[in-house]
């Protein structure tokens, strides 16, 4: 069995078992295409589940998921408790863990919508590193960045590799026993983002090794 196989017979998802697993993935699909109201949302995951539905019970179906994913005890409000999907006046949106669990899920899914949006999201991943202090810095896996050292770095990236790169870290956290629905978002992008960047540099300086080679040699 490949590593990857391997690694995703391993890896457990609270939101992703149970009664509730069909409405969680759909909400984090509806979410990861657009940001929307609990009643967007409501709307997306009628059509999903029900799409043939005549107009009169369409709209009362889709009464139904909004007062369950709505409701105090309701779907929006555990996912958001566990860091999956966040708030903001009236609206919900997907959060990073949130993107991770899915690509865990549904990997072509967020592959694709991933290629449309890899700049912005590359952009929003460089301010986190700069913003960072210049020291190095330590993880639970014994791995060390001097982060003084790879920022410069980050200008030299290719933005769809380094969000693979981001996923496929988590990936391997996620089957060596990491509980996404236990840790904080903070916490596991400190981890991934820790692991990546070290992989990061790595590529880069192969990369800067075989340009080096290529290089014509000055004649005596």
């Amino acid at each position: 069995m490949s590593r990857k196989k391997t690694e995703k017979s391993n890896i457990h998802i609270g939101i992703f078992c149970g009664k509730s697993a069909n409405y969680n993935l759909a909400i984090l699909e509806t979410l990861f295409q657009k940001d929307g109201t609990a009643w967007d949302i409501a709307i997306n995951l009628q059509e999903k589940i029900n799409p043939n539905e005549v107009k009169e019970v369409r709209f009362y179906r889709t009464q139904k998921i909004y007062s369950v994913i709505q409701r105090k005890s309701g779907r929006l409000v555990d996912l958001k408790n566990k860091g999956y999907i966040k708030e903001t006046n009236g609206k919900w949106r997907l959060a990073k863990k949130g993107l991770i669990a899915l690509n865990i899920k549904k990997p072509e899914l967020v592959a694709s919508g991933l290629e449309a949006q890899k700049n912005t999201l590359f952009e929003q991943f460089k301010e986190y590193v700069n913003g960072m202090p210049n020291e190095t810095i330590r993880e639970p896996f014994g791995i060390q960045i001097d982060l003084s050292k790879f920022k410069p770095f980050l200008e030299e990236l290719d933005p769809a590799s380094m969000l693979r790169m981001i996923l496929e870290e988590t990936r391997f956290l996620l089957s060596k026993g990491i509980e996404l629905d236990s840790i904080s978002e903070e916490d596991l992008l400190d981890i991934v983002m820790g692991r990546a960047i070290s992989q990061g540099e790595r590529i880069i300086d192969e990369a800067r090794k075989e340009r080096s080679k290529l290089k014509p040699r000055k004649q005596a």
